[in-house]
């Protein structure tokens, strides 16, 4: 078994470059809104008819009151009311929408909606203006109203978990698919009973985000533990590694940045129709889809989002890469929320990347989620403070001593056992293996140096070209943190 990680490990240093761009991102958050004053309380779950699995964002309909509700993370719904309420109707992008009977208000009601397939009829691209046109319009219109990038000022806690693991444990499909082909592999059954214990990898982190408008950022790495390493490494690259929100003007996704649907009434190259519309109290929500049109796919996304008509904001986004690849596929989702009853925030982000090397390996899926905890928005923020957009980090020493205590705060439920046995093992493997000393080197060769000992020698100093001397050799070199955290000294 020890083996088998090893050699993991291995392959996760050889993809070191591809992981550069990778945005790490598992773990479901749930919220529920309860008013204790009113009379009737009903809770349900809505879920597909065939997998069981939970819909996310699934619209709830009360026809005889004319309100509604959004199911949460996790398919779950509340509903509170001075009235009682008979029936409801629910609806989700790609499903029938179905009528189903409330259960008294002290069991739950799951709902079990079927698919159905969504073709769109040439009568949709015909239409002189498309409806779904002028709700985009407005999204855009009101883009600096709810954009954090331009509100003043504001500060968070950034909570992020990321796991490594693989679908046949985690996805009930893939798992019934992986059991049927397992034949008599015992290698495969002796790693589907370690991924039931364990994770492949394991990282959490918290993150204080400070910002000015325009374009100051100022963020502190506050907790940092990621299974077989020390060195904060990887959290600073996960922090570069994907837009804020949804309304940068190019949103980057994983492995590049891609054209955001929402700017510059972008019509000629997306196909925007309405889905669904549901209401929530006197808001109405809209379920728009996305999708390039042809010829315009190259740095396109796909996916729906549910846009709020009390400020034309986005509350929820599902979207992904629009090109396909044998190797991986990759979806993230964005929920919004609004601060103050005046900002629209994102407060939660979670991602699903999957990985396929071929038939013979079982799929590695990496799950991220990140939680934006007390924000603060408009508050005082000088301008001393913003120095430099690098993250600022500590010693990993500092990080081991405190990083338990911060992330058991941060966390929503206590860490669990399979997190902890993975936390475990890599430490085991840690004093077998110099992990720490394969980061050094990797984090040095990104940064364009190499690392001798004491010493990083510098790469782009040793070949310059310019106008005059033509070609201009040299050496750079400059301490590192083998000698001490505290400061650097070089030259070239």
């Amino acid at each position: 078994m020890y083996n088998l990680f090893f050699v993991l490990l291995q392959i996760i240093f050889n993809l070191n470059c591809f992981l550069k761009k990778l945005f790490y991102i598992s773990l479901f958050l749930c919220v529920s809104l309860a008013v204790t004053a009113q009379s009737y309380y009903y809770t349900g779950y809505v879920l597909d008819a065939k997998t069981k699995e939970p819909l996310q964002y699934a619209n709830v309909w009360v026809p005889a009151l004319q309100t509604g509700t959004v199911c949460g993370e996790n398919g779950k719904f509340t509903l509170v009311s001075k009235h009682e309420i008979d029936s409801i109707r629910v609806s989700y992008m790609g499903y029938k929408s179905m009528f189903f009977r409330l259960q008294t208000n002290k069991k739950p009601t799951y709902c079990y909606i079927e698919k159905q397939d969504l073709k769109l009829n040439e009568i949709r691209i015909r239409l002189d203006e498309n409806p779904a046109h002028r709700i985009v319009r407005l999204v855009n219109k009101h883009i600096k109203n709810n954009n954090p990038y331009y509100y003043p000022t504001y500060r968070l806690k950034q909570y992020s978990k990321t796991l490594f693991s693989s679908e046949i444990v985690n996805d009930s499909i893939a798992r019934i698919v992986f059991l049927d082909s397992l034949g008599d592999n015992e290698s495969k059954k002796e790693l589907y009973e370690t991924l039931q214990k364990q994770h492949f990898f394991l990282s959490e982190s918290v993150i204080e985000r400070n910002y000015k408008h325009p374009n100051k950022n100022n963020d502190i790495l506050l907790a940092s533990k990621i299974s077989g390493f020390k060195d904060p490494f990887f959290q600073v690259i996960a922090n570069q590694m994907q837009s804020f929100s949804f309304y940068d003007k190019n949103y980057t996704l994983l492995v590049g940045s891609f054209k955001n649907p929402i700017y510059d009434n972008r019509f000629t190259e997306y196909f925007f129709w309405i889905e669904d519309t549901s209401y929530v109290g006197k808001d109405t929500l809209f379920t728009i889809s996305f999708s390039p049109r042809k010829g315009k796919e190259d740095n396109a996304i796909t996916g729906y989002m549910i846009v709020d008509s009390e400020d034309w904001a986005i509350q929820n986004m599902v979207a992904s890469p629009y090109f396909e690849t044998p190797i991986f596929t990759f979806v993230i989702e964005q929920r919004y929320e609004k601060i103050d009853k005046k900002y629209w925030f994102p407060v939660y982000t979670f991602s699903k990347l999957n990985f396929q090397f071929g038939n013979n390996f079982i799929p590695i899926t990496s799950y991220t989620s990140i939680q934006n905890k007390a924000i603060q928005v408009g508050i005082p923020q000088r301008n001393i403070q913003f120095v430099s957009d690098e993250i600022y980090t500590e010693s990993a020493a500092t990080y081991e001593k405190k990083s338990d205590s911060i992330l058991a705060i941060y966390r929503d439920d206590p860490i669990s056992k399979k997190d902890i046995h993975t936390y475990e093992f890599w430490d085991t493997i840690e004093k077998d293996a110099d992990i720490d000393k394969g980061l050094f080197i990797i984090k040095t060769l990104l940064a364009g140096e190499i690392a001798l000992k004491w010493i990083n020698l510098k790469l782009e100093p040793m070949l310059k070209v310019s106008g005059q001397e033509v070609v201009r050799l040299g050496v750079g070199l400059e301490t590192n943190d083998r000698l001490t955290e505290y400061f650097r000294m070089g030259g070239f």
